[in-house]
Parts: C-alpha cells; sequence; structure tokens
C-alpha cells in the first residue's frame, strides 16, 4: 500500500526533477537501512551529483533540500544537519512498497528521457529537409506543438526567429533563463529592452509583467491576445512595442524569401535546437 499523502505528494512533485531526485535518494537509503534512516546534506549533495544527468539537471544546491523542509506538504524534513523523509509519508509501508515508488519514480524519468530525445533529434532531422517543411516545422512551432511544459515551444520558437531577424540586423537578443525558471519577469534581453513572453496575454498577466523590472523599456511577445485584452493597455512610456504570432509569421516569410533564406531558417532551427538542449539540461 502507498501512503496517502505520499501519493499526492509524487502526483504534484514527479516531473520536479530537483524535488524528486532528492526524495528518490532519501527514499533509496529508507529502503536500505529503514524508515528512521536519514542523511546529511553533504551525502545527499554526492549522490544527486552522481545522478543529475539522469533527471536531465545541473548539480546540487543546497535549496534543494533546505526549500522543502518546513512545508507540510513536502515529503522531506531537517533535523539539525540530518535530512530524512517524514514518517507521516510514509507510515504503513514496507519495503516492497519502497521499492514500488522508486521503480515508479525511474520508470518516470526513463520514459521524460526518452520522449525528450526523440523530440530533440526530430529537431535536428529538420535541417535535413527542404526549405518549405522547414519553414512549416518552425510556424507549427509557434502556434501549435506543445511539449508537456506548455508555452515552451512558442518561447524558444520566438525567441529564435527574433534572434536570426535582429542579428541579420546587427542586433544581438539574448536569453538567458528557461521557461519556468525564476526569470523575474525577463525572458529575452537586448540592448535596450527586455522582451516579456506569454502564450495568451490577459490584463492579470499584463499588469503583473509590467510591475517586473521596474523602470525599464520592454517588448511584449504574445501567441495570442485574450479577447476582453484592449490593446490601448500597449500605450504606457516604458513599451516600445509588442509582437504577435502575426507579426513573428511576417519576420519567418521574410527571411525565407531573402537569397540567404536557405542559411537563416537553418539558423532558426538551430538556436531552437540549442535553447532545448538548454531546456533540458543535455550536454552538447
Amino acid at each position: 500500500m502507498i501512503n496517502p499523502k505520499l501519493k499526492t505528494y509524487l502526483g504534484r512533485r514527479i516531473n520536479e526533477a530537483t524535488v524528486i531526485l532528492s526524495f528518490r535518494i532519501l527514499l533509496d537509503n529508507v529502503i536500505n537501512k529503514g524508515a528512521h534512516s536519514t542523511l546529511t546534506k553533504a551525502q545527499i549533495e554526492a549522490e544527486f551529483n552522481r545522478q543529475h544527468h539522469k533527471y536531465g539537471i545541473s548539480t546540487f544546491r543546497s535549496d534543494y533540500v533546505l526549500r522543502q523542509s518546513g512545508n507540510d506538504e513536502n515529503a522531506i524534513s531537517q533535523r539539525e544537519n540530518q535530512f530524512f523523509i517524514k514518517p507521516n509519508f510514509i507510515k504503513g509501508m514496507d519495503t516492497p512498497d519502497f521499492m514500488e515508488v522508486a521503480k515508479c519514480i525511474d520508470n518516470y524519468w526513463d520514459k521524460l528521457s526518452a520522449e525528450q530525445n526523440r523530440f530533440l533529434n526530430d529537431i535536428q532531422k529538420q535541417l535535413e529537409n527542404t526549405l518549405e517543411i522547414k519553414k512549416a516545422f518552425i510556424k507549427q512551432m509557434l502556434l501549435s506543438i506543445e511539449t508537456r511544459k506548455k508555452g515552451q515551444c512558442f518561447e524558444v520558437a520566438s525567441f529564435s526567429i527574433l534572434k536570426v531577424y535582429l542579428q541579420n540586423r546587427g542586433f544581438e537578443l539574448n536569453r538567458y533563463s528557461t521557461v519556468y525558471s525564476n526569470d523575474g519577469g525577463i525572458d529575452f534581453t537586448a540592448q535596450n529592452a527586455v522582451y516579456q513572453v506569454t502564450t495568451k496575454l490577459n490584463k492579470k498577466k499584463f499588469q503583473d509583467d509590467l510591475k517586473k523590472v521596474p523602470l525599464k523599456y520592454r517588448i511584449f511577445v504574445f501567441r495570442e491576445l485574450s479577447p476582453n485584452f484592449d490593446k490601448k493597455e500597449f500605450d504606457n512610456e516604458l513599451i516600445l512595442d509588442y509582437i504577435g504570432t502575426t507579426e513573428l509569421i511576417d519576420y519567418l516569410n521574410y527571411l525565407s524569401e531573402r537569397v540567404n533564406a536557405e542559411r537563416n531558417l537553418n539558423k532558426i532551427i538551430e538556436n531552437i535546437l540549442y535553447e532545448f538542449r538548454r531546456e533540458y539540461y543535455v550536454s552538447q
């Protein structure tokens, strides 16, 4: 039997790599040494850094376990420098139950890793296609293709198009964070402005983003506008411009009609591939 609290925790957290790997390490310790076993942060770190590539994440940071402690909804707790799985999350379970949970986590991440690798291979193969197929693929990334993280494809594709479009004019657009990272409202950066990206821009999202990065010029990038969003909202001294899918497709069409069209579209796809490798923390 799987403890109901643990089942709820897994349902919420199994897709969060830094959280679930920390838990998985403590679970192994429970399987090997019993329900009351503990590990120090240094012991978790050593094991984390041995396994992190399987979960597509970077090396250990102390807040991966520290921020979980003290929250009733999380399964990990701390006593002095010892970390452990809370007893009320594993109450009523025995070793076969713990092994079943471990297998469930491993199967989930094996499947996710294979899925990500297939997606990266699909992007790579686009470089071998005709110009029209490349263009159709990029457009689909903007409009319809989704990964498990909603909005990931749109953000990566919009950046890749804008990067090449601006690069051809002597300007550099950068993207340092990843989708759903704590980026402080900055998705892309240019010389004099930040870009704020969303799939569906509504009034609340707009107001929230406007409060971020105080007194900084910005450009909004979106897949679509909420029906009740008034474009007059863009009449703000901090907003330089806004870019929707209509403009992004116009830029894509422009790039695909130039003499160097093949190079342009290849660059866009190469940027998409690079950004998704960063999203998945795949080493190049």
